[in-house]
Parts: C-alpha cells; sequence; structure tokens
C-alpha cells in the first residue's frame, strides 16, 4: 500500500495490508482490491518473535481455552496490552516493527496508540475506523460496516479452532502457551490464522495469521489484561488541526 508516493506504515494494517488505487480529482481514495481496515488483528506475531520452544507438554483440547478468553472477556467488558507488532510484507520481502498499547470493547470499539512509529493511531467508534498517519498529515476514514471490525475480528475469530487439540510448547515469558489453529476466514481475506494462550490464567499472548497475499501479520502481548471498563471517551475521535480526511470505500 502506497499513499502519497510512500510505502504505509505498519498502523495502517491492522486491517490486513489494503491496497489503495491513486487519489486524484478529490479526496475520496479508492481500493484497488477490498475495504481498509477489514483484518484489524492482535496477538503473536508469526515473524520475528521466536517459535515456543519444543517441550514435554502433552496436546490439550482447544475449545476450552478459547471459551475461557471469550468468558474473562464478556465479563470483564474489555482488553488492553501493550503489544509489539511484526509485519511481512511479501511483495517488498521485508519485515516492520512496531509498538503501542490495544485497548478493545466488542463488539466493535478499540483502539490502537502506536508509540512506535510515534503519532500513528487506529480507532473504532462503533460507527468508523480511523487511521491517523501523521507523515502525511491524513486521516483514513471507513465505516465499521466496510471493514471486518478490529472487535468482530477479535471475538468471532475465536469463536472455533480448526483442531480439537493445540500443540503446548515452553514460552520464556509465559511457561507453557498453547498455539491453537483457528477456523480459516476466506471471507476476511485470511488464509491460515491462530492465537497462542497462556496456559496459567488463559491469557492471549500471541495472535498472528496470513491474507490471501502471503503476507504475514502478528502481535506479542506483553501485559495482557481484562480491565473492569474502559471510558467511551477514549474511542471518540476528531480530525487533527491540519489534516486532510479521505472516506474509504
Amino acid at each position: 500500500m502506497r499513499l502519497g508516493g510512500h510505502r504505509a506504515s505498519p498502523v495502517d494494517l491492522p486491517p490486513p495490508r489494503p491496497s489503495f488505487g491513486e487519489c486524484g480529482g478529490g479526496r475520496r481514495m479508492r481500493p484497488a482490491l477490498r475495504p481498509a481496515g477489514h483484518v484489524l488483528v492482535l496477538l503473536l506475531a508469526i515473524l520475528g518473535f521466536p517459535g515456543l520452544a519444543a517441550a514435554a507438554h502433552e496436546p490439550v483440547p482447544s475449545a476450552p481455552l478459547l471459551e475461557a478468553v471469550l468468558e474473562r472477556l464478556e465479563t470483564r467488558g474489555a482488553f488492553e496490552s501493550p503489544f509489539r507488532q511484526v509485519n511481512y510484507w511479501i511483495a517488498f520481502d521485508e519485515a516492520d516493527t512496531a509498538r503501542g498499547v490495544l485497548t478493545l470493547v466488542p463488539p466493535d470499539r478499540f483502539r490502537l496508540d502506536y508509540t512506535h512509529p510515534e503519532g500513528h493511531l487506529v480507532v473504532s467508534d462503533g460507527r468508523y475506523v480511523w487511521t491517523v498517519i501523521p507523515e502525511e498529515r491524513q486521516v483514513l476514514r471507513a465505516t465499521h460496516e466496510a471493514t471486518t471490525g478490529w472487535g468482530e475480528f477479535f471475538c468471532r475469530g475465536l469463536e472455533e479452532a480448526a483442531d480439537s487439540l493445540a500443540q503446548v510448547g515452553e514460552d520464556p515469558a509465559w511457561g507453557a502457551v498453547a498455539r491453537i489453529r483457528l477456523q480459516e476466514q476466506p471471507e476476511w481475506g485470511i488464509d491460515s490464522l491462530h492465537v497462542e494462550v497462556a496456559l496459567e490464567g488463559a491469557l492471549p499472548v500471541g495472535y498472528g495469521y496470513v491474507d490471501e497475499e502471503g503476507n504475514r501479520i502478528g502481535f506479542r502481548f506483553e501485559a495482557p489484561r481484562f480491565p473492569a471498563g474502559v471510558a467511551p471517551v477514549r474511542f471518540r475521535f476528531e480530525l487533527p488541526e491540519g489534516y486532510e480526511l479521505f472516506e474509504v470505500d
């Protein structure tokens, strides 16, 4: 994806790497392939993080772990964590890394505050998904209906495992961690999808996917928690002064 003559930053991808046509004759950006924002994702990177070390752990049932994560999310009402994000772009044969804090309130509100690259932001107020690109002084806006939606993607993606059993490995930070392959989501442009859950506390510590173009995206959650509540103001957005707004169909 290129905007204003340069490749888009990692923040433009918590939807899976959208492709946009030229932005001429007005302020509406027209996607060349699919809507922007439609694969916002969490958790352990497929690229850039050490794999789980083989350990003497028996496979564990996948469904109870997913149910435990979703139950905590429903009971507490929110998920929050600092993250490290790694994106591998197959067209460029290169990877980039970003850091920030995710706040998620299902079913459709989320906020990705990036500390690196500084100033980048992706936020959904439940109606629109906004992406702030400071280098271009641009904001992309797509309706939530035109995207998969970050909260929807997280919750629906975790609803069903592809395999009844999950392999368990040893993670230096979390101990025993199960890697659960999730059901494919072709309507989201996803070829493969997985989540990694620490057995102690049923904490989601990793989530990653490969899109239909072969790009590999993932997040590593460094301090996942389920806060009791998040103020609605966290998901409000106002166009910063001096920024151009581009509507994404």
